[in-house]
């Protein structure tokens, strides 16, 4: 069955979450601590709503409303394929006082009485957490675990070599060490960093090497990358491989472009446990900087970009690891792009283009 006990005290909340017969596991909600505490005041709070999200149809959605004085209350109808939960904090006159949501989770790895921190600000606002120990511009940043993986971007002196764990309990940032690849002059320039199962994967950039980061923020350090490529799109297509598409082999030294005649319109896929690379589909044209997602079907859509020159490349491709090359997709010059937690990717508003 399912339970929930909330308590706006100590904690958030706690939802216990059962597959079937009398087995029940407890799952505590708490807030990410903020610099000011005042920022997302609790005082007035009449009730809370926690709604499942997840990869199932919207009519699964279920929400619950709980007193925010605490009480238990059963929630057989979560479903215990979620993948995340998103609260409203409600006032006496039931509008949002409060709003967030917990970081994506697997539900078959929570243990009994495990914390999942929620994000919570007013709508439409925010509440500052602990800064970075150095500013940045530009940085990568992917979830991992209930936190986030930081490395590169570049400050008044240069690149940034410093890479940064981002613990949501403590609401602060944890410095990971430098033993990795981006302590060259280079830093991470031209780097990617993906979310690959439960670590987080910073490929290529300055210098031909890959790095992997535990949950823990523990890793085994730098290890050789068989190609040079930086500016690439990259993408997680299952729990232990990237797909790399396009950039460039070669990074003009001190800058963060890619240098003349360098682009590639070659993709890779790197096993992460092997260190081992594979050719994929070869690109349709170059593309520096675009954006991969994997489609519900299985396929990755590459989106964005530029070519050498600076010029947006207008249309996006499609492609499936098998297959010789990409196969082009519609006018996407100018669009947005982002992919949703079900899975399904949303690309839309280009020149000349509907969403889609």
């Amino acid at each position: 069955m399912f339970r929930m006990l909330l308590s706006l005290a100590a904690a958030l909340a706690v939802l216990g979450l059962g597959c079937g017969g009398d087995d029940v596991v407890g799952l505590r909600l708490v807030r990410v601590p903020t610099l000011d505490p005042a920022c997302g005041d609790l005082g007035s709070a009449s009730s809370v709503r926690v709604r499942a999200l997840g990869e199932f149809p919207a009519g699964d959605q279920a929400a619950v409303v709980v007193s925010a004085d605490g009480g238990e209350v059963a929630i057989e109808s979560f479903s215990p394929r979620l993948q995340a939960v998103a609260v409203e904090v409600l006032g006496p006159d039931g509008t949002d006082l409060l709003v967030g949501r917990s970081a994506a989770f697997d539900f078959s790895d929570v243990e009994d009485g495990q914390e999942l921190p929620v994000f919570l600000a007013a709508p439409d606002g925010a509440c500052e957490v602990e800064g970075m120990s150095r500013a940045r511009v530009g940085p990568r940043l992917v979830p991992l675990g209930d936190g986030a993986l930081v490395i590169g971007g570049v400050d008044d002196d240069g690149p940034v070599a410093t890479v940064e764990r981002f613990r949501p309990a403590a609401g602060d940032f944890e410095i990971l060490g430098d033993d990795h690849f981006g302590t060259g002059s280079g830093g991470f320039i031209g780097a990617s960093l993906t979310a690959v199962g439960n670590r987080a994967i910073a490929v290529g950039g300055p210098v031909t090497a890959w790095q992997a980061w535990e949950l823990d923020g523990t890793s085994a350090g730098p290890q050789f990358l068989p190609e040079a490529r930086a500016f690439h799109a990259a993408v997680a297509i299952d729990s232990n491989r990237v797909l790399l598409a396009g950039g460039c082999s070669q990074v003009v030294t001190g800058s963060q472009s890619c240098a003349p005649g360098s682009a590639l319109r070659t993709t890779s896929v790197l096993d992460i446990d092997s260190g081992e690379i594979e050719r994929g589909p070869r690109l349709l044209s170059d593309r520096i900087g675009g954006t991969a997602y994997v489609d519900v079907d299985g396929t990755v859509i590459l989106v964005g970009g530029t070519d050498l020159d600076g010029s947006a490349i207008a249309s996006g491709e499609r492609l499936e690891l098998g297959a010789d090359e990409g196969v082009a997709i519609a006018n996407l010059s100018g669009a947005s792009s982002g992919q949703m937690l079900s899975g399904s990717v949303v690309v839309g508003y280009g020149q000349g283009a509907a969403p889609s």
